[in-house]
């Protein structure tokens, strides 16, 4: 394919050329950059394909912690510009879009660069080459050089995309032909024709180009489209106000019809994978009397809800033995030293670890008898009155695969299974620590029947809680044992529980998104104003109130506060404590952008775990949002039966405060954070 550009003509090869300023691509996976949506682009093959052009002397590709990708082009002798006369800008970014779309059809979807974010190097400013290869660019030293540019680049698409215009929230014809005409107005500042060629009035690349951004960015805040499909021509292709809005209208009615659809499949994902984990269950057969005393084998205790869920059943004095059954660890120590460190880092008592009605089991327990010896299998099932499942999969990608759960699914059913084995009149009581994830849907009034009801304490169905992996595999749990009560004697008690904050001694989960904000505002010397109602229950009242539900009747209980509190009075005390001032949610999220893209490199591009682009990604998917940073309104959610089965939460729970936030601050403290 031959390719005109400057009075020349060039012609790609299939594989590019090792090209000047480059090595071969042996060490394109060192040059690997993560985006802000977690995927990754390896952009040194693309680099050679834009250095073959005979305008373009070097390129670096950029976009860490950015949704979308730019170029850094240092043009070759004879075609360098002055940088500051944004006439030749344009022109030379015209010449080079062929180069760039032919790029792009190699590139993945998140890698591709648009013509706007094409950036040319100053002539006073050149590209800085390494001191052993004098052909090969420094990318961090000249990529730092030019973090200023590169910043105002993405703050100038930004703001085009941010004119004070409100997209409409349904895309039907009539509201996108109204949007469409407000963005013209806005860019060309004057009205116009809905069927007149947007050409004829003497619109340029650069106007067209804010259409595109604008409408773009209304399209992917409202009806969540990935405008990286979409063409970067859109407005040559529609060059009126009616083909503009039609196009809108149509992108996001099909978003919408893919949603439905991709909902519908996880429905149908959710409803199959029950069904595998449902068959044959076994024949209760009775054969002993029933213990005095209660008899807990408890599984996830190595966590913060799991320890101090521990600490619970140990201090009761009705259970005379605990059994906590956790996966085989290849760390270092015995499961009763890294018990009693994880006791202590939650603010307990580290000697629980080593008390007398305590027994560890080291097993896998997705497998048959658990993965314990037929007589250790044995000694439970004539013992164990109760199992309270805690162990499962934690994860906060919303879109992985039912199918990653399933080693969760399979040891539900083979507690289940257990259960149903005991030779005890009747089988072990299974509480299933369930999430109130399962009822997302009562955010938008679709469960409890009529609008403005409370979820109640009861099953609900699977679209209700399709959206999020965790809650989606959390209600195929609530379903494979719905299905065993059904058809065994099985009763078991699905206990969903709501947003914990910190336990006894302050600590939280580590993470969780309100202590991330908090420890970065002291980073940033700001934090920001969310004003937000929640529900968070400290970690060891919802322990206590779950170990006390251990006989109770109902099947479905929800453990969440019943007492809301703003997250801003939260933040306001932080505020005072820390003498951070408060500030708007879009000025701390710029701050908290900025500190992502100028802070150092980590030693690997693609570690996934750096907190400040893992919050700046979540306040990213929610800024269409504000009032939903920290989870769905949970006052939707009823817990009447809940507060009957639980002396604790009969004795009413305090409101989260002063008291609390300095708990918090104290054990952050404590860690030198």
């Amino acid at each position: 394919m031959a390719l005109s550009a400057a009075g020349s003509s060039h012609s790609f090869t299939s594989m590019p050329r090792d090209a000047v300023g480059y090595s071969p691509s042996t060490s394109a996976s060192a040059e690997r950059f993560l985006h802000i949506t977690g995927e990754v682009t390896n952009p040194v093959l693309l680099e050679n394909f834009i250095v073959e052009h005979p305008m373009v002397h070097s390129a670096i590709i950029f976009g860490h912690a950015r949704y979308n990708a730019g170029v850094l082009i240092q043009l070759g002798d004879g075609y360098k510009i002055d940088t500051s006369d944004a006439k030749q800008v344009g022109e030379t970014r015209n010449k080079l879009q062929h180069v760039i779309e032919r790029v792009n059809m190699f590139a993945p979807q998140h890698a591709r660069v648009q013509k706007e974010m094409i950036l040319f190097a100053a002539l006073t400013k050149p590209f800085i080459y390494t001191h052993l290869n004098p052909t090969r660019v420094n990318r961090n030293d000249t990529l730092a050089k030019y973090n200023d540019e590169i910043n105002a680049l993405y703050n100038t698409v930004a703001r085009a995309a941010l004119i004070a215009m409100k997209p409409p929230k349904v895309w039907s014809p009539k509201n996108s032909l109204t949007y469409v005409r407000g963005i013209i107005v806005a860019v060309l500042g004057r009205k116009l024709d809905d069927d007149a060629d947007l050409f004829d009035y003497g619109i340029d690349s650069l106007q067209a180009t804010r259409i595109r951004v604008i409408l773009f960015h209304a399209l992917q805040s409202t009806a969540n489209t990935d405008t990286r499909r979409l063409s970067g021509n859109i407005v040559y292709q529609y060059p009126t106000i009616t083909g503009l809005a039609t196009f809108a209208a149509r992108t996001a009615l099909a978003c919408f019809r893919h949603r439905t659809e991709s909902s519908l499949a996880r429905c149908l994902e959710m409803t199959k994978m029950v069904q595998s984990h449902t068959l044959n269950f076994p024949v209760h057969w009775p054969s002993m009397q029933s213990p005095h005393d209660d008899v807990v084998l408890i599984t996830g205790t190595t966590g913060l809800l799991g320890s101090n869920l521990l600490a619970q059943f140990l201090q009761n004095p009705k259970v005379t033995r605990v059994f906590a059954l956790n996966r085989r660890k290849s760390r270092p120590g015995s499961s009763v030293e890294r018990q009693a460190a994880l006791l202590q880092a939650s603010g307990l008592n580290p000697t629980l670890a080593r008390h007398p009605k305590l027994t560890f089991l080291e097993a896998d327990a997705s497998r048959d008898h658990l993965g314990l010896s037929q007589q250790l299998y044995e000694q439970l099932l004539s013992s164990v009155t109760h199992i309270v499942h805690n162990a499962w999969l934690s994860t906060s990608d919303d879109q992985l695969p039912l199918s990653i759960f399933d080693g969760s699914f399979c040891m539900l059913r083979n507690l289940v299974d257990f259960a149903l084995s005991s030779p005890l009149p009747a089988p072990p009581r299974l509480l299933f620590i369930g999430s109130t994830d399962t009822l997302r849907g009562a955010s938008e009034g679709s469960l409890g029947g009529a609008e403005g009801a409370a979820a109640p304490e009861g099953p609900v169905g699977a679209c209700d809680a399709a959206g999020g992996a965790y809650g989606e595999s959390k209600w195929v749990g609530e379903q494979i044992l719905a299905v065993a009560a059904s058809e065994t004697p099985l009763r078991p008690i699905i206990i969903r529980v709501g947003p914990l904050c910190g336990a006894s001694n302050g600590r939280w989960r580590e993470e969780a998104h309100f202590p991330m904000i908090v420890h970065l505002g002291v980073t940033l010397g700001a934090l920001p104003k969310i004003d937000e109602v929640v529900h968070w229950m400290p970690v060891h009242t919802a322990a206590q109130a779950i170990a006390e539900m251990r006989n109770a009747q109902s099947t479905h209980l929800h453990v969440t506060h019943p007492l809301p509190v703003s997250t801003l009075v939260l933040l306001r005390t932080i505020s005072d404590h820390l003498h951070l001032p408060l500030v708007p949610l879009a000025e701390w999220t710029a701050r908290l952008e900025t500190h992502v893209h100028t802070a150092p490199l980590p030693a690997s591009s693609l570690k996934l775990e750096d907190p400040a682009l893992t919050l700046l990604r979540h306040l990213r998917v929610h800024a269409h949002e504000p009032t939903r940073i920290f989870g769905f309104d949970h006052a939707r959610i009823a817990s009447d039966k809940a507060w009957h089965a639980s002396p604790t939460l009969q004795g009413g729970a305090r409101a989260l405060g002063n008291e609390d936030v300095g708990r918090w601050l104290q054990h952050w403290q404590e860690l030198g954070i």
